[in-house]
Parts: structure tokens; C-alpha cells; sequence
């Protein structure tokens, strides 16, 4: 998301440094702040606050303003070379240290020399653009909260009860509008003739850069569709790729009739995310043969007289998360989107059904414990409203540039890993404290084509 206003016609990072001679016709205020020179951390986060608090806009550092009731650009002296490095830091302090939450910004420095603003060879602008941010408000670390004015050069704190009870009106937009996204895709709600479902939904840090680039349809083909060599092995396949809304599906479409939903992922391009995934349910009998502890469960299940109960294949299902995760990693590190992920799920028709998990410590727990077996409907997580309190976070993993596949898939595994654990616990198949580990799910074996 980005400022609504700008006073250049490019892209921030896109900028040239004759392009701010545009900048002596435009006057601090609303969206825009001239600094002379690096102040402090403290200080510029109260520029950052104010501007992410309300419309966005511009902080400029080497510009001096024109000492008349215009208060355009003068000059362009900019700042030394010498203390770009220390004045980035401390912009970086300011959003991360000095504000709650952390306030997301695009910056872009702009070097000398350019005679036409007359800017020096040892000199630099530095330009931050901050979007109006979607958690406000964000309060300065001395605990007031800023906001512009239109004719003051600096921000002032609000002290206005309306005027603050309009900024939590607007992260509340942002909650409301998640809770449409969630129901709008999710198959429960819909009739479509398969009875067990995974809907998972990741929502990036409304708080974080968002990628360089807008996501392509090539780019979904290549990350869920063609494969690319980190994705080969760890893959849901998709027959088709195509654009939706705001943005593009993929689906697996096989056999199924059109009208019936399949295995779904639908990417936006603000980096918001819905995976449906189809529960295998079936008799204990028909899971996979490759599965290394299916003899000894069958057993149990006859032991126990559950013979009969039919089983949720949760094996094969986090076989799915963990590859659609890992395709998504891989369509992240295309667009450079190094977000967190924000995620919750829901869990359907596993009524009267008996988890497996094709672990040893699965066994273990239920020959000491009893099967487990659902009462529940719906599992959902979180309960109450999506946001960043109740969301489960997914840190994400930095980038491999190795082509070792299993390394890939631990990557994809680190990310997956917390969603899996609330996953397998709320159907009962873990105590809820237990640690995935890579080999339970045997990717490089089992096939993640349902």
C-alpha cells in the first residue's frame, strides 16, 4: 500500500535526482516534511507516526525549506555521504523502536551530483515514503499519539477523543474486511460435494514492505503450476492457473467436474492468501501403503473395535500445507515479498472421525491415551476475530539460495511448523505440544496429488 498522494509520477525507488526539482512547487504540510539535516531517532518517528496516522506522505532529508509562507523546497543541500549509512539506522530505530506498531516505509536515496538542484558529488537526498498505515494508531514511544496539520511544518500530538476514536475505527476496517475475505472462500459455505476441508488463509504484516514487484501470472504458473527447482519435490501440482478477482488461482483440478471446487490456492496481489485443501476421509484400509506405521494402526483400530470408523488422512493433508507453503515461499522470494504471515484456519466434516498421522509418537500416544475421535463440526482457529493478536504468526525464513532439496523443505517446514502444530492438535492428533519433525511427513516419499 502506498501514500494516496505523491508528488512525483514514478514509483519512490524509481526516483532520480532530477526528478525532485518538482519539489520546489510543493509545500510542507498535509503530505509532505522538509529536514535540513539527520535529526533523531525519537524525532523522526513522530514525522513517520504522523504521516502513518493519517493520508501518508513524504519525509525529505537535505532539503531546506524556503523561509516564506510557502514553505516549498529552496534548496537541496543534502546530506553528507559520509552519514547516509548512520541516518538509515536511524530511521530504522525510529519505525521499529520508537513507534507501536512498527511503522512500514519505503526509502530511497538519491546521490549526487545533479546541477539541475544544484546537489553536490558528496551528497545525497534521502526520500521516505510512509503509507497510511493499516494498524493504527501508531503511538510515538513518549506516548502521544501524532498526526499533520496542514499549515504546521511539524506533527502535533492528538488529543482529540474523536479524532482518536476515528484511527481505531480504521484498523477495525481492516479486521472486518479479513472477516469477508475469510468467509467469501471458505467451501464450507459453499455446496460443493466434498465433505472434509483444510481453509487456510495468511494475511502478510499489514506493518511490512510489501514485495518489488506486482505478482505475475507467470509467476504463479512457476511457483504452483511448472516448478521450479526448489519446488519440484515439494509440491501440490496445479492443472490451471488463472486470474480471479484481485488477483489469480491456481487449482487441481483432475478429474473432478468443474463445478466441483478442488484443491484451491488463491494468491491477491496484496499478498493475501486462501488455500483450500481437500481431508481424505476413508476407510483405514484404503490409506497409503507407503505409510510405515498403517499395520500397527489398523491393529489398534481392530483391537478397539473402531474398525468401522472412517479416518482422516491428516498425513497427507500437512504433506499439502507443507509443499503449498513451500510453493508460496518460493512465489514470495520471486516478487522479494519478505513479509510475516499472519494465519488462522478452519477444519471441516471430521465429525465422528479418527485422526492418523503416520508418526511413531502418534502410536505411542494413543496406545496410551485411547483414539481420539471428533465431536466437533468445525474447528476453528483463531475463535474470535482475525488480527494480529489472535492470528498465528509465521515468521518468514530467510532465503536459500542452496539447491539442496531437503533444505527447502525444512525451510518450508520452519514456516509451516506452528500452523501444524494448532492444525493437528485441535483434531486430536497431537497433545498439542508436540514438535513436527521433517521425517514424519516423508516428503521426498509421498505424493501430495489428492
Amino acid at each position: 500500500m502506498e501514500s494516496s498522494y505523491s508528488p512525483f509520477s514514478k514509483a519512490t525507488k524509481s526516483l532520480e535526482s532530477s526528478d525532485l526539482e518538482a519539489l520546489k512547487d510543493i509545500s510542507e504540510g498535509w503530505y509532505v516534511e522538509y529536514k535540513s539535516q539527520p535529526t533523531k531517532p525519537v524525532d523522526i518517528a513522530k514525522s513517520l507516526a504522523s504521516f502513518a496516522n493519517q493520508y501518508g506522505g513524504y519525509l525529505f532529508f537535505g532539503v531546506k525549506q524556503s523561509g516564506d509562507d510557502l514553505r516549498t523546497a529552496a534548496s537541496f543541500e543534502g546530506v553528507s555521504t559520509a552519514e547516509i549509512g548512520t541516518l538509515l539506522d536511524r530511521i530504522r530505530d525510529a519505525s521499529s523502536q520508537h513507534s507501536n506498531p512498527e511503522i512500514n516505509y519505503i526509502e530511497r536515496v538519491i546521490r549526487g551530483p545533479c546541477k539541475a538542484i544544484g546537489l553536490g558529488p558528496e551528497s545525497a537526498i534521502v526520500v521516505v515514503e510512509v503509507p497510511s498505515g493499516l494498524q493504527p494508531p501508531y503511538v510515538h514511544s513518549s506516548g502521544r499519539i501524532y498526526r499533520r496539520v496542514g499549515d504546521a511544518s511539524s506533527p502535533k500530538h492528538e488529543t482529540d477523543r474523536f479524532l482518536l476514536d476515528t484511527l481505531w475505527k480504521r484498523r477495525d476496517r481492516l479486521t472486518q474486511r479479513q472477516k469477508r475475505f475469510i468467509s467469501e472462500r471458505n467451501p464450507v459455505n459453499r455446496s460443493q460435494g466434498i465433505s472434509a476441508w483444510l481453509h487456510l488463509y495468511l494475511f502478510p504484516d499489514p506493518n511490512g514492505r510489501s514485495g518489488d514487484r506486482r505478482i505475475s501470472i507467470e509467476d504463479i504458473a512457476d511457483a504452483f503450476q511448472k516448478g521450479s527447482m526448489s519446488t519440484k519435490s515439494y509440491s501440490v501440482p496445479m492443472d490451471a492457473v488463472y486470474s480471479s478477482g484481485l488477483g489469480f488461482c491456481a487449482r487441481q483440478a483432475g478429474s473432478t467436474e468443474a463445478r466441483i471446487l478442488g484443491l484451491t490456492a488463491e494468491i491477491r496481489y496484496d499478498g493475501w492468501v486462501s488455500f483450500c485443501v481437500p481431508i481424505n476421509v476413508l476407510p483405514a484400509n484404503r490409506l497409503s501403503n507407503e505409510y510405515d506405521s498403517l499395520a500397527e494402526f489398523i491393529e489398534i483400530l481392530r483391537s478397539s473395535n473402531h474398525q468401522d470408523v472412517p479416518v482422516a488422512d491428516l498425513s497427507s493433508l500437512s504433506v499439502s500445507v507443507i509443499a503449498l507453503l513451500n510453493q508460496l515461499l518460493h512465489l514470495k522470494d520471486a516478487v522479494q515479498d519478505h513479509r510475516d504471515l499472519y494465519a488462522g484456519f478452519e477444519v471441516s466434516g471430521i465429525q465422528g472421525v479418527i485422526p492418523y498421522v503416520d508418526s511413531s509418537s502418534y502410536l505411542t500416544r494413543i496406545k496410551r491415551f485411547g483414539l481420539p475421535v471428533s465431536h466437533i463440526e468445525n474447528h476453528r482457529f483463531p475463535a474470535g476475530d482475525p488480527n494480529i493478536e489472535t492470528l498465528v504468526e509465521l515468521e518468514y525464513p530467510p532465503y536459500d539460495d542452496s539447491n539442496d532439496l531437503h533444505r527447502a523443505g525444512a525451510r518450508s517446514l520452519i514456516l509451516a511448523g506452528p500452523l501444524l502444530n494448532l492444525i493437528l492438535a485441535v483434531t486430536g492428533a497431537t497433545a498439542g505440544v508436540d514438535d513436527i519433525q521433517l521425517e514424519d511427513f516423508r516428503l521426498n516419499r509421498h505424493s501430495s496429488k489428492d
